[in-house]
């Protein structure tokens, strides 16, 4: 076997059948993987296709599926049972949880020579540490057996538990399902944390999906890959950090918000987290009014050209998603440097009260004829039915009257600008 050849490599490669087998060298096996698979689909096609049924199809599927799993099994047992011995990789300890150690090791190799009790000569100006010499006629004081220290200093870098390459292999495996990687390295808070965030959001939205009968709630599943891939990057990060012998503090996902606070106890972090929802950001910085009327104006052109079936403007909500996204990105980074202002989207919105208490009755109108007046109709005058073909004449008219009506006011507005 080929010590050059990634584990990561190896796995993701498998993700097709038998070509992380065939990687790790494993031809036979990888090319049976491979196949199987292969005539399972093509078999429970044609079978489908002859029987005019989707049984056979599904059979295929559910075999390959089958085979996928034994195959990535498979896999992770090859590449976690690299032989010991002569054959094994230059730091390879196998399972120990520590390296190897010398059989004359004693548990503070360095403290005789801290002492003075060993054959090394002290002098005066030799500093209460060993360190190691590289001066012409010097010799390293190092003991005669490994493990060296590091050059330097005369201390160890690694943590007393050796974190071996096969384990950091395993938190980058398990690092696939949030919260795996860092309860295998035994940071259980963070740990938690990405697994209640994961699967507890995942199951809050589908709880209200179900109970409200409204899908748009799995709209926000969309958070899931963020919160997925954070996780991960997360845990291959403190796994190459324990490697290295840095130790390790254990901390929430919300403690770790809050060290990116300042006096007036405001997070950037989360900040920059709320950010997704239109307004929510500005709200959470102190400023309400811009807050306010970004997430009406969101949320409320979803729900008006729902009702109203103005499809053809949907386009105008990704708009205001992104002004309302990257304005409270600019909020975020003058916060803390600068006083915020909180200067809301209209100004004169006394001004133009009337206007807007026109667009409130025209849409209360609509939405009472539409579920008020019409299902009385069905009900106690079903001979005046033929009303039903003039709702989307109606619908049409109360659209081209707001329009119509805003166009105008924006030619007033301009006219006495320009006087």
């Amino acid at each position: 076997m080929n010590r050059q050849r990634s584990k990561l490599a190896a796995l993701l490669l498998n993700l097709v059948p038998g070509l992380g087998h065939v990687y790790w060298g494993n031809r036979s096996r990888g090319f049976i993987y491979f196949l199987l698979p292969l005539f399972m689909l093509i078999g429970g096609g044609l079978l489908a296709a002859i029987a005019e049924s989707d049984a056979p199809m599904a059979l295929g599927i559910a075999g390959t599926c089958l085979v996928w799993f034994i195959s990535m099994f498979d896999m992770l047992v090859a590449v976690l049972s690299r032989p010991l011995g002569p054959d094994a990789p230059y730091g390879y300890y196998g399972h120990a949880p520590s390296a190897p150690r010398h059989p004359g090791y004693a548990e503070d190799p360095y403290g005789a020579y801290r002492s003075g009790e060993s054959g090394a000569p002290r002098t005066a100006d030799r500093e209460e540490e060993p360190r190691a010499g590289f001066g012409p006629g010097e010799e390293a004081d190092y003991p005669p057996y490994p493990p060296y220290p590091p050059v330097g200093d005369g201390r160890m870098l690694r943590e007393p538990n050796y974190f071996s390459d096969v384990q950091r292999f395993c938190t980058v495996v398990l690092s696939f399902v949030p919260g795996l990687g860092h309860l295998y390295m035994g940071l259980v808070q963070r740990g938690v944390s990405f697994l209640a965030a994961f699967f507890g959001l995942t199951t809050a939205l589908v709880f209200l999906s179900i109970f409200t009968g409204e899908e748009t709630f799995l709209m926000f599943l969309g958070v899931l890959p963020i919160i997925w891939i954070y996780g991960m990057f997360d845990a291959v990060q403190l796994a190459g950090r324990k490697s290295r012998g840095e130790q390790l503090r254990d901390f929430s996902l919300i403690e770790r918000w809050d060290m990116g606070r300042d006096g007036s106890g405001k997070s950037r972090t989360m900040g920059l987290l709320l950010a997704i929802v239109p307004g929510a950001a500005h709200m959470y910085l102190g400023l309400m009014k811009r807050g306010a009327q970004l997430m009406i104006l969101f949320f409320g052109s979803i729900y008006i050209l729902d009702v109203l079936g103005l499809s053809i403007f949907l386009f105008l909500v990704p708009l205001i998603w992104f002004y309302a996204f990257f304005d409270a990105l600019q909020q975020v980074g003058r916060y803390g440097r600068e006083p915020l202002v909180d200067k809301p989207l209209l100004d004169n919105f006394e001004a133009n009260r009337g206007w807007l208490g026109v667009l409130l009755v025209a849409l209360g109108l609509y939405y009472v004829l539409k579920t008020l007046v019409m299902p009385f109709i069905d009900l106690y005058l079903p001979t005046l039915g033929f009303l039903h073909e003039l709702e989307p004449y109606i619908r049409n008219a109360v659209v081209a009257l707001l329009l119509i009506g805003g166009g105008f006011k924006l030619m007033k507005t301009g006219r006495r600008a320009r006087a």
